[in-house]
């Protein structure tokens, strides 16, 4: 959990974008992230419930962001695959959020039996892992809507912006470690894989559904309403 000029709440769910957008906010003065740091779990993923520092005055507004759990599956993929990769190290005393899984955790595996295999084993941990984070979260964006998801959430909480902070939130950069895929090796998860995924993790696949888009000026985008068609008289 971060907060983020001291009115949200920045639930940081691994593998998520979270990392990029927090370097955007940390780009603007008065956005400037702070991690809630919890004695024995992992930095900037400490549960709210274990945060006892008084200094920090919890704003109350909750933000975060999910993404599609087959893309999930497949950003932790190559992020193990990073020559930097610090999972296999983790602590054991600390809650780190992979620490239910690190025991299904292999490197040099190729993408679609990695996910196959783990998504069978870790029986809809992103699912819960999302959950956990996000269950009374106030706004949730999405991976693939990043920085307009960001620009929301400044909106809901009346921050104003500068033109300049505008746009380097609602542009982050990437700064994930994961390996490329050109470099990562074949990202390829075959179609019945996919389809495990999807019906495993289908509360995250229902998270990730009802997520809100957002235009470059933080507005939610309106969902189309499908008309009904009119019945002929007589029938």
């Amino acid at each position: 959990m971060y907060l983020i000029g001291e009115k949200i709440e920045f639930e940081h769910v691994p593998k998520t974008g979270g990392k990029a957008l927090l370097d955007a906010f940390a780009m603007c003065d008065e956005l400037l992230p702070v991690a809630l740091q919890a004695k024995g779990h992992h930095v900037g993923h400490a549960r709210r419930e274990f945060v006892s520092d008084r200094r920090f005055h919890l704003p109350g507004f909750r933000f975060g962001i999910v993404r599609d759990p087959v893309e999930w599956y497949r950003s932790l993929w190559k992020y193990l695959e990073t020559p930097d990769c610090g999972v296999f190290e983790i602590d054991p005393a600390i809650g780190h959020p992979f620490r239910p899984i690190i025991r299904w955790l292999r490197r040099g595996v190729p993408c679609s039996d990695f996910v196959g295999e783990l998504v069978h084993k870790a029986d809809g941990f992103y699912s819960a892992m999302a959950a956990d984070y996000l269950g009374k979260a106030d706004l949730i964006g999405r991976t693939d809507n990043l920085g307009p998801a960001g620009l929301a959430a400044c909106r809901a909480v009346g921050i104003e912006l500068t033109e300049s902070e505008r746009w380097i939130i609602g542009n982050p950069r990437r700064v994930n470690v994961s390996r490329p895929i050109d470099t990562a090796g074949d990202a390829t998860i075959s179609d019945d894989v996919v389809r495990s995924v999807q019906s495993i993790e289908s509360a995250g696949v229902a998270m990730f559904s009802r997520a809100g888009v957002y235009t470059e000026t933080g507005s939610p985008v309106p969902v189309a309403i499908p008309r009904r068609r009119k019945r002929r008289r007589g029938r």
